[in-house]
């Protein structure tokens, strides 16, 4: 938060800190987009969240992050660590409400096929009888 008083944002960002889980899924939903900005990522887990429950993804163009967030099928995506490439894909989803739509939808899809439990229980299962035989 004092970063942003200090860079005049806190009016434009909202930065909660540490809340219930319950609050998290609540705030999620409320969201219009959800942007990962980051530099350094090994899962992503806020924007599989994101993603599960509709709302649309921006995110770094990262590798770990290319798995869940395909360039305007899932999400959009944008070069790390570049703030003008960052504003033009929050221009673009924010202004594009079919494109919204899209990735949203696609994304939700997405998350319920490869990352429900069953499924992914199914995929260790073979792992392991792989591994074990």
């Amino acid at each position: 938060e004092y970063e942003l008083k200090i860079l005049k944002l806190n009016s434009l960002i909202w930065a909660p800190g540490t809340v219930s889980y319950k609050e998290n899924i609540s705030l999620i939903k409320s969201c219009t987009l959800c942007v990962s900005p980051t530099l350094l990522e090994s899962f992503g887990m806020a924007l599989l969240e994101a993603m599960s429950m509709g709302i649309p993804v921006i995110a770094s163009d990262l590798p770990a992050l290319r798995e869940m967030v395909q360039d305007e099928e899932t999400g959009i995506l944008f070069k790390a660590g570049d703030p003008k490439a960052l504003a033009e894909a929050c221009i673009k989803v924010g202004k594009n409400a079919l494109l919204r739509g899209k990735i949203s939808a696609q994304a939700k899809e997405w998350v319920t096929k490869e990352r429900d439990w069953t499924f992914l229980m199914l995929l260790y299962r073979q792992l392991y009888d792989y591994v074990l035989d």
